[in-house]
């Protein structure tokens, strides 16, 4: 039995305004999970590569701490988290801090980027790196990671065009290794 049977199991039984209705509803969800849901992946939990075991993701579209969350809550297996904020303001990642402690490893930060405020705040929950620029970072990254981990790039802000930007260099130093 399939979603629309079940919804309207008999088309001849139900009348012309319930029929009405249910081809709005549809219309609906599929409009709103357009709406929701981006056209492209590209740059959004995608898999770069995967060296020596290690899975590389470049989730450099996650723009705040919110989208960062679901893409860990989402992961299986633990992560080395490559961060750095594009804003450089403080970032308040209170309400994530659950899943970031159990799936988070290691936080490899560029510092460049980086607001001590919002570094002493992750310091107090998981191991924190520095690292000077995105090739010191992946490398660094990689050699954090062991088996079966994955390593994510993920800033948590930031705009589109910056985030694009650093993203090709993410992938470019992955490829690089």
């Amino acid at each position: 039995m399939t979603a629309e049977n079940f919804i309207a199991p008999n088309q001849s039984k139900v009348s012309s305004t319930e029929q009405a209705y249910q081809k709005i509803y549809k219309m609906r969800n599929k409009a709103l999970m357009n709406m929701f849901v981006r056209q492209s992946n590209l740059h959004k939990r995608q898999h770069v590569a995967t060296i020596g075991n290690i899975s590389f993701f470049d989730d450099a579209f996650s723009l705040s701490p919110n989208a960062t969350w679901f893409a860990f809550y989402q992961s299986t297996t633990s992560i080395i988290w490559i961060f750095e904020n594009l804003n450089k303001e403080e970032i308040d990642f209170s309400q994530q801090m659950d899943v970031i402690k159990d799936k988070v490893a290691q936080i490899v930060v560029i510092d460049s980027f980086a607001n001590d405020k919002t570094i002493e705040r992750l310091k107090k929950n998981i191991n924190v790196v520095l690292a000077k620029n995105m090739q010191e970072a992946v490398e660094l990254a990689f050699h954090l990671a062991s088996k079966d981990m994955s390593v994510v790039y993920s800033p948590a802000s930031g705009t589109p065009d910056i985030a694009e930007q650093r993203a090709k260099e993410y992938i470019k130093n992955v490829f690089s290794l």
